[in-house]
């Protein structure tokens, strides 16, 4: 069986609730760990210290940029086979077992250098089964990979440098959401894309330009979504706002290809402040 080194890589806020059941899990099937920790949280470093010499931890501020983050990982790594995983993604025994076989089957990388898994949404409890969605989670490190911006505004990010071919696997992992982070998540990509720089070749919708100035005129110190995620949290947004927000879920209804917008509304009346819903006649 290879000996290649595998690293699991994990970028997180951190949610130390979530690693606490990511970790254990996978730490037996890998030879190292590379955490980048958005925020500094004391109790989450003494956690991954107690799990002992495999973790290393850094801390990169995160800034809207999905490529940034993840290259801030890649250059810790430069050997062997990545495991990349989020705080909220868990691996099947078979998915875990089946690594090293696959580096084997490889030929070093010569005959395929990525494998795709299989997504098996796991949502407020609910087991939704195995889906058609696959993610590119486990590929050899190759000298020069980089993440890339799929888009402008950061918000998706692309890994470029592949050695060799990808192909598909059916084995799964388990993507473990309750609804609020569902609605969390797509409100930080909307926000993302409202904060694009101006650009004639970018299409920027009304919505997105009007969100734009409105943070800007009334929330002038806000720059990344975590910092208009506590403004939301707080229920500290400016009264336009939250105006906005509702007209724009309404407008939206039928839209449903737009639904990262109407998300944002949805997360701040319906799982932050629903007492605000009443006072907006907000109905979902």
């Amino acid at each position: 069986m290879s000996q290649e080194k595998i690293t699991l890589a994990c970028v997180t806020k951190p949610h130390l609730h979530r690693l606490k059941v990511l970790l254990p899990k996978v730490l037996p099937f890998v030879d190292e760990c590379v955490l980048i920790f958005g925020e500094k949280d004391q109790e989450s470093i003494d956690y991954v210290k107690s799990l002992g010499p495999k973790i290393r931890a850094y801390h990169y501020v995160w800034r809207d940029n999905f490529a940034d983050s993840w290259n801030a990982y890649l250059e810790k790594i430069k050997e062997g086979w990545v495991l990349i995983l989020d705080d909220d993604e868990i691996p099947s025994d078979a998915l875990l077992e089946s690594l090293r076989g696959h580096i084997e089957s490889s030929g070093n990388g010569t005959k395929y250098s990525c494998i795709e898994f299989r997504c098996n949404p796991i949502s407020e409890g609910q087991d939704m089964g195995p889906c058609n969605y696959f993610r590119e989670i486990f590929f050899k490190y190759s000298p020069g990979m980089h993440y890339r911006s799929a888009h402008k505004s950061g918000c998706h990010q692309r890994l470029v440098g592949y050695q060799s071919r990808m192909i598909r696997c059916d084995d799964v992992y388990y993507h473990i959401k309750p609804l609020i982070d569902e609605y969390r998540n797509a409100s930080r990509n909307y926000f993302i894309y409202s904060i694009w720089e101006s650009d004639q070749n970018i299409y920027q919708s009304e919505d997105w330009v009007e969100l734009k100035k409105l943070i800007t005129e009334h929330h002038p110190n806000v720059k990344t979504f975590p910092d208009f995620d506590k403004l939301l949290i707080e229920n500290k947004i400016a009264e336009p706002i939250k105006k906005w927000m509702v007209f724009w879920y309404n407008k939206l209804r039928d839209h449903p290809e737009r639904n990262e917008m109407r998300a944002l509304t949805s997360y701040f009346m319906k799982y932050l402040h629903p007492g605000e819903a009443k006072l907006w006649g907000f109905v979902e």
